[in-house]
């Protein structure tokens, strides 16, 4: 009996130790992940590559590509900004979607995937993604330009803080991808201020930079649009 209570004295410590030590690790990686965010008014610039698309974004911004696949029309491959992910997993995308912005805090998502039912060249005509988010809500304004050569949506919302995320206005453009008018890319921005005007510009730029070099042709059928969208030769 002796023997066996001296076993037990000597294995449980240990246990206590291992545990003690997982348990601080999820703490202090929670605490890390709520604490740090970027910083919006760094200077300087990064690269980001994946998804065919490639383009230079600011230097004090986070980036996020470890998402699970989706099964959906669209597939997000990366989010980037100041906003911190939260006492998430680097994966859990939807526990981070929860996370609301704080004072001077982007996220930018960016997503691959086919516009259900119809083309980038018809949404352009009939322009049903600029309707209010419901009733009584004003619609969004947008402009028809092209990025990297690219029929190109882009989308303005004044939400004025009445977003669950407590967001400031909501930018978003829509790229057709290489080869095709309803294969295309979605950058999709969020912010809140002080410094939406300095956020305006960081998207203006990141998106002005955005080059397909690499990106196979989707090739699945019409390849491009006419007007309203300007010429590609500018």
């Amino acid at each position: 009996m002796g023997a066996m209570t001296g076993a037990r004295t000597t294995r449980r410590p240990r246990k206590r130790v291992v545990a003690l030590v997982v348990v601080l690790g999820l703490v202090a990686g929670a605490a890390w992940a709520v604490l740090h965010a970027g910083d919006p008014f760094a200077t300087g610039t990064k690269r980001f590559a994946a998804s065919g698309i490639a383009f230079a974004y600011p230097a004090g911004w986070l980036v996020n590509e470890m998402l699970p696949a989706s099964s959906g029309l669209g597939q997000t491959f990366a989010l980037i900004g100041t906003q911190a992910w939260g006492p998430c997993l680097p994966l859990d995308l939807n526990c981070h979607d929860d996370q609301k912005l704080d004072a001077s805090q982007i996220s930018v998502k960016l997503t691959r995937g086919i516009l259900g039912g119809t083309t980038i060249c018809d949404r352009a005509v009939d322009r049903s993604d600029l309707a209010g988010r419901g009733p009584g809500d004003p619609p969004a304004t947008g402009h028809l330009v092209r990025v990297d050569g690219r029929p190109t949506l882009q989308i303005d919302y004044a939400v004025n803080g009445t977003d669950y995320y407590r967001s400031d206005a909501w930018r978003t453009w829509v790229i057709a991808a290489p080869g095709s008018t309803q294969q295309v890319y979605w950058i999709e921005a969020m912010y809140r201020g002080p410094g939406d005007e300095l956020f305006h510009q960081q998207l203006d730029d990141l998106v002005a930079g955005i080059r397909f070099d690499g990106a196979p042709p989707a090739g699945d059928g019409q390849t491009d649009c006419g007007a309203p969208f300007p010429s590609p030769t500018g």
